[in-house]
């Protein structure tokens, strides 16, 4: 992550950690008034469904709550109408527990992780690398943003 070029790096690192506890995973990028799915791993029936799929943010939903309030949640999805596009999204597993963990950045979510299905690996104690990954992405974007800002800076400058 100390390398990263692009978000697709830390996108890869978000998927490939949490589809070793998870069956179904996915990554949206948050933009002003809704989040797109990023890159997705699971069963072909999860990845044709969660393929392009967007949520409006403005709405009551899991993911607008996550977003907004910066804080994740690991428990069954609501079963109100506002998530009803994210429980068909997760079939089955949306009555399981369900991980939805946003990536928070000057106080604004960037990249909201999504996961369902747990495999046999999955231990409580998951949940606390969970947290220390999201948190090392999130080191790694704020440096890409940073790099970034230095090669706008002309050299006669810097």
């Amino acid at each position: 992550l100390d390398q990263v070029v692009d978000r697709d790096l830390i996108v890869t690192v978000m998927v490939g950690f949490a589809k070793a506890y998870f069956r179904k995973v996915t990554v949206f990028f948050v933009k002003a008034s809704e989040m797109e799915e990023q890159l997705s791993e699971g069963p072909a029936d999860f990845l044709a469904k969660v393929k392009g799929a967007s949520f409006s943010l403005p709405h009551s939903n899991i993911f607008a709550a996550a977003c907004q309030g910066g804080a994740h949640l690991f428990a069954p999805l609501p079963k109100d109408p506002a998530n009803q596009a994210a429980r068909a999204l997760f079939d089955g597993d949306a009555d399981a527990e369900v991980l939805v963990y946003p990536l928070v950045l000057h106080g604004k979510a960037k990249l909201v992780l999504a996961a369902a299905g747990k495999h046999e690996a999955f231990s409580h104690g998951v949940m606390r690398q969970v947290h220390m990954m999201v948190e090392k992405c999130a080191v790694a974007f704020q440096m890409l943003i940073l790099r970034r800002r230095l090669y706008l800076v002309p050299p006669e400058m810097a």
